[in-house]
């Protein structure tokens, strides 16, 4: 009776939460990324090579863009209506959806080069593979580095801001 009891349990409970759906099969490696951009879902990722996909109908159909500069893209982000990546010591933008991508910004890293973006909802933020983090309040125009001062930290793997305070790992 307990095994039964079980058993119909798991089903209702399975069948309660089982409302996610597969809408497509891209293999964009195991450190893929998603993204949302007003209208648009981003995937990317490397598998053998860079994976860039793009839908726009709730993942009905995905438009595979991976070819152009986002071969060299490690990092992609929304903000302000407008979407950034980086690569080596530059960021890029793009207005059109990922269509076209022009170079923004150019930023010294001393031995090393940007590795993403955050934004705490007013305030963009790229930081690098060592020990800077590049602040701009006006959506990319100008950068202020903020050095992190720390001897235990000598490879930032990510990033968070809220206000004035920093979270880096």
């Amino acid at each position: 009776m307990l095994a039964l009891l079980v058993t119909l349990l798991l089903c209702v409970a399975t069948s309660a939460f089982s409302q996610w759906q597969q809408v497509a099969n891209i293999d964009a490696g195991a450190s893929a990324k998603m993204i949302s951009h007003g209208s648009a879902v981003f995937l990317y990722g490397f598998q053998g090579s860079i994976k860039f996909h793009r839908t726009t109908d709730n993942g009905t159909s995905w438009t595979d863009m991976s070819s152009g500069p986002v071969e060299r893209f490690n990092d992609i982000f929304s903000f302000n209506g407008m979407l950034y990546a980086t690569y080596l010591n530059r960021v890029y933008t793009s207005a059109n959806l990922g269509q076209n991508w022009t170079l923004l910004s150019t930023l010294t890293v001393a031995n090393g080069a940007l590795n993403g973006l955050a934004s705490d909802g007013t305030t963009l933020f790229v930081f690098s593979n060592r020990k800077s983090v590049f602040r701009s309040t006006n959506s990319g125009t100008t950068w202020t580095e903020l050095l992190i001062n720390d001897p235990n930290i000598s490879n930032i793997i990510d990033f968070a801001a809220r206000g004035n305070r920093y979270a880096a790992v």
